[in-house]
């Protein structure tokens, strides 16, 4: 997990002690800035945000994470996602899809998941 606030990186790493997630590792810095840096390049099999940026933004300023066979998963509405595909499309290293659209309990709209997996060539 990466934050640029402090609070949000300590209350990460108190909740992952507690329940006991030896897997999780909450590190407090920008993506962008931690996308230059060796050790995080090609780490990571889910590279995921919510209400940071918008998709494209996010997978320029964390290109170098996702690992070999890694992936983007963003959680959007239909709409956030139509607006944002043409600039995802133009990431020509990438192939996206979306996952069946859902709909949320109490009338609270609609989701889907947008996966984004870079190509063998890339």
């Amino acid at each position: 997990a990466i934050d640029s606030i402090g609070k949000k990186i300590t209350f990460v790493k108190l909740a992952s002690e507690k329940l006991l997630l030896d897997n999780l590792t909450a590190i407090h810095g920008r993506s962008v800035e931690l996308n230059c840096r060796q050790e995080y390049q090609h780490r990571f099999d889910i590279v995921t945000a919510r209400a940071v940026a918008p998709s494209p933004k996010i997978c320029r300023e964390a290109s170098r994470f996702p690992a070999k066979n890694g992936r983007f998963i963003f959680y959007k509405t239909p709409q956030q996602s139509a607006e944002e595909r043409p600039e995802l499309d133009k990431l020509s290293n990438m192939r996206w899809e979306n996952s069946p659209v859902f709909t949320l309990p109490g009338d609270a709209g609609e989701r889907l998941f947008s996966t984004g997996k870079y190509l063998k060539n890339s």
